[in-house]
C-alpha cells in the first residue's frame, strides 16, 4: 500500500541521516584524537606558537608497556653495534639487551 511504502521511505531516510551522523562524529573524533596524540606525542592549541600553532609534549611511555614490548618481541629489536664488526661483515655485531637500553634513557 502507498502508506506502507511511504513508511519505509521514511525509515530507510532517517536511518541513513543517522548512519551519516553518526560516521561524521566518529571521524571527527579521530581527527581530534590522531592530531592530539599522534607518535605518542600530545599535542595541544598554542596560538603564540609560530612553527604549527600547538605545543608538543612527549610523556613517553611507562615502564610497563617497555617490558611488554622486550616480552612480546624477544630478539628483534635487539640493539646492534656495529662498530665491532670487520668492515668485511666477518665479525658479527655485538648486541644489547633491551631492558639494558632502559638504563640508558
Amino acid at each position: 500500500t502507498k502508506g506502507a511504502a511511504a513508511a519505509v521511505q521514511l525509515t530507510t531516510e532517517f536511518s541513513n541521516k543517522l548512519g551519516n551522523s553518526l560516521v561524521d562524529e566518529w571521524a571527527s573524533l579521530f581527527g581530534m584524537l590522531f592530531n592530539k596524540y599522534r607518535d605518542g606525542y600530545t599535542i595541544t592549541p598554542n596560538p603564540e606558537s609560530t612553527s604549527c600553532g600547538c605545543t608538543t609534549e612527549n610523556p613517553g611511555y611507562g615502564d610497563k608497556t617497555y617490558e611488554r614490548i622486550v616480552e612480546e618481541t624477544g630478539d628483534q629489536y635487539l640493539d646492534l653495534d656495529y662498530s665491532t664488526a670487520s668492515p668485511r661483515g666477518a665479525g658479527k655485531p655485538k648486541t644489547r639487551s633491551k631492558l639494558a637500553l632502559k638504563a640508558l634513557r
